[in-house]
C-alpha cells in the first residue's frame, strides 16, 4: 500500500464510518449534554477551549452512533473542561489534561523527525496539475519549520505528514492557479466537500460546532486534514494580516478574527458586485433586483436603525444566497459574472461552503478545525478570482 493510501486509511479509522453525524439523533444528544452547562455562556467557552485543542470529527461521528457511548464520554470531557476553567486552569494544562484522559478524540502530539520533514517535502509534489506553479522544497521546509507548536500525531505520524503536504497544496492550489479550472475545482471538491446537491443546513446545525463538523464530514470533508491541531492551523492565517499568536489560546479572540475576515471578504465581494451591476444597470442597479432581495435588505436595515446601530449601505444587509441569485441571474451570469468566474457550479459551491461558517447573527460561534481550513482555502480561492488580496 502507497504511503498515501495507507495514511487516508488511517486517518478514516481515527473518525469511524458508522453513524449519521447531523439530524435528530445527533440534534438530541447534543441537547442532552449541553443540559450539563450552567448558561449558553458557559457551553460556549467549553466548547471553544475543547476546538482549540482539535477537530470535533470524532465525536460528532460518535454522536450519530445508536447506544455508542461517545454521549456519556463527551459529558465527562465537558465538565472535566469546564471545571479546569473554572479553577482558572490556562489552554495548554488543559490541552494536557484532554490529551491524556481523551486520547482517541485528541490524541498526543510532538515535533516531526527529520525523515519525516523530507517525507513531506516529496509528499507535497504529487499533484501533477500543479506543474505550471511547481511547489519548492524551499517553500514546504519553510511551512513545516515555522510551525511553533507540536503537530505530528504520535499514533498517526503518516497521516500527520501526509496532511501537512496536503494542506501546503491546498494553499498552492487555490493562490497560484486558474480558480476556475477543472481541476481545482475538482481538487476543493475532494478536500472541502460536495456541495452541488447538498440539502440546506437547518440553523441549529450551523450554530453548533459538533454539528457543523458533521454536515461538513457528510458533505465529503477530507478526514485526513482533520488530523492537524488547531494551533497549526491559526497560522495560516499569519499572511491573511491575522496574528495567530494572539487569538491561538483565545477563542473569543480566534471567532473575532475569523469574523473579521469573513467581513473582509464580503467587502470585497460587495464591491465587485456593485461595479458589475452598475455596468449594467447604471445608479439604479438596486432597483433591477428582485423584490424580496430588496426588500430583506431594508428590512434588515430598519433592524440596525430600530437596535440603534449606524445604518449601512443596502448591499451590507446581503447574506450568501442573495450573492448567489444576484450572480446566477441569466441575464447577469451571461453580461456580467460569467466572464470573471465561468464556472457556475464552481463559485455556487465556493459561496454555500463560506455560507456554511459565515455567522449571520452576532452571538459567538465556536470556530472549528474545519472552519478554519474551509475560511484559508476558499477565502484565498475567492480573493484570486476577483483579483484582490484579502489585506488590502
Amino acid at each position: 500500500m502507497a504511503p498515501l493510501e495507507r495514511a487516508e486509511r488511517d486517518a478514516v479509522g481515527s473518525i469511524g464510518h458508522s453513524g449519521r453525524l447531523t439530524g435528530v439523533a445527533v440534534g438530541d444528544a447534543l441537547r442532552e449534554t449541553y443540559t450539563l452547562f450552567g448558561s449558553t455562556a458557559s457551553r460556549d467557552r467549553v466548547l471553544g477551549y475543547v476546538t482549540g485543542v482539535g477537530s470535533l470529527a470524532p465525536i460528532a461521528r460518535g454522536m450519530g452512533e445508536a447506544g455508542g457511548s461517545m454521549v456519556l464520554r463527551t459529558q465527562a470531557m465537558f465538565l472535566e473542561t469546564q471545571n479546569r476553567l473554572l479553577h482558572g486552569e490556562r489552554l495548554g494544562t488543559i490541552d494536557g489534561a484532554l490529551r491524556a484522559g481523551y486520547g482517541d478524540l485528541f490524541p498526543a502530539m510532538r515535533r516531526p523527525r527529520t525523515s519525516e520533514i523530507e517525507a513531506v517535502l516529496a509528499e507535497g509534489r504529487y499533484l501533477e496539475a500543479l506543474k505550471p506553479h511547481p511547489l519548492s522544497a524551499a517553500e514546504v521546509r519553510a511551512r513545516v519549520e515555522a510551525m511553533s507548536v507540536p503537530w505530528v500525531r504520535k499514533d498517526l505520524p503518516d497521516a500527520s505528514v501526509a496532511a501537512m503536504a496536503r494542506l501546503t497544496e491546498l494553499d498552492r492550489l487555490v493562490a497560484r492557479c486558474d480558480p476556475a479550472a477543472p481541476f481545482v475545482v475538482d481538487v476543493l471538491r475532494g478536500r472541502l466537500g460536495d456541495y452541488r446537491e447538498a440539502p440546506e443546513p437547518e440553523p441549529e446545525t450551523l450554530d453548533d460546532p459538533v454539528a457543523r463538523t458533521g454536515y461538513q464530514l457528510q458533505r465529503g470533508f477530507d478526514p485526513l486534514l482533520t488530523v492537524l491541531p488547531t494551533a497549526v492551523l491559526v497560522t495560516m492565517f499569519a499572511p491573511l494580516g491575522i496574528a495567530a499568536g494572539e487569538v491561538a489560546s483565545d477563542p473569543d479572540q480566534l471567532e473575532n478574527a475569523v469574523r473579521m475576515m469573513l467581513k473582509r471578504l464580503e467587502h470585497a465581494l460587495r464591491r465587485f458586485l456593485v461595479s458589475k451591476l452598475a455596468e449594467l444597470y447604471g445608479e439604479a442597479w438596486f432597483d433591477a433586483l428582485p423584490s424580496d432581495i430588496r426588500g430583506a435588505w431594508r428590512r434588515g436595515r430598519q433592524r440596525a436603525i430600530d437596535a440603534g446601530r449606524r445604518p449601512d449601505e443596502l448591499i451590507a444587509y446581503a447574506d450568501i444566497d442573495h450573492y448567489r441569485r444576484i450572480i446566477e441571474h441569466p441575464e447577469r451570469w451571461e453580461r456580467l459574472f460569467e466572464p470573471v468566474f465561468r464556472d457556475q457550479s464552481a463559485i455556487r459551491e465556493t459561496l454555500r461552503r463560506i455560507a456554511v461558517i459565515r455567522n449571520d447573527g452576532a452571538h459567538f460561534r465556536v470556530v472549528t478545525a474545519e472552519d478554519l481550513i474551509v475560511l484559508r482555502a476558499e477565502g484565498v480561492h475567492l480573493a484570486t478570482w476577483l483579483g484582490i488580496r484579502l489585506g488590502d
